[in-house]
């Protein structure tokens, strides 16, 4: 069953099978929000259903961030570290809730954020809770995914509540998601613009 499967990842991932996981998945960049998905961590830290997982980061980073997990005694938080491509849609159906917590702190951040990572977590049917930013807009919205006021603490784990909790929500915003996710194949972008070009 699809259960065991997961559950046969998680084992394999050492990951825990009695616990809510929040996955965030990418490099661990202060735009990204990675800080602000640690200040939720720690601020639900008392609240035993859930674990932070964190997939990516470089070697520098990584240490930075157990270092802080150190410090501030963060039971609640795995990094994990950099994995195969191909390995992380297997890691995307070990998660219950998948963060995307970009902030606008830069130009960039504001009006880039890799289409890809978003497509992976539309492709993998768990609910997205993301920040509203036009960027993340393009793709996502209130149908598809949870949308919070970027870099806010209470909003994200407002939203990972609504999206580990709200069985009915989460069914469709993924199923949405799903849907969604397959115009966004090369074949019909390729499609579209080959329309385009001959009108």
């Amino acid at each position: 069953s699809l259960k065991e499967k997961i559950d046969e990842y998680k084992k394999r991932f050492n990951l825990p099978l009695d616990k809510k996981i929040i996955m965030y998945t990418g490099h661990l960049y202060s735009w990204k929000g990675v800080d602000v998905v640690i200040e939720a961590a720690k601020e639900i830290k008392g609240d035993s259903r859930y674990t932070f997982v964190f997939v990516g980061g470089t070697d520098k980073d990584l240490i930075r961030y157990r270092k802080i997990k150190e410090n501030e005694n963060l039971y609640n938080i795995m990094f994990l570290g950099q994995k195969e491509q191909r390995e992380i849609p297997e890691y995307l159906a070990c998660a219950d809730v998948l963060l995307l917590p970009n902030v606008p702190i830069s130009v960039e951040s504001e009006l880039y954020t890799s289409p890809i990572k978003v497509f992976e977590y539309m492709a993998s049917v768990r609910p997205i809770v993301a920040s509203d930013m036009s960027s993340i807009r393009e793709v996502l919205n209130e149908n598809n995914a949870i949308l919070v006021k970027p870099a806010d603490v209470t909003g994200i784990i407002r939203g990972i509540h609504q999206a580990s909790e709200d069985q009915v929500h989460t069914k469709e915003i993924t199923k949405e998601a799903l849907k969604n996710v397959q115009n966004y194949t090369w074949e019909k972008r390729a499609e579209k613009i080959l329309q385009f070009l001959n009108k």
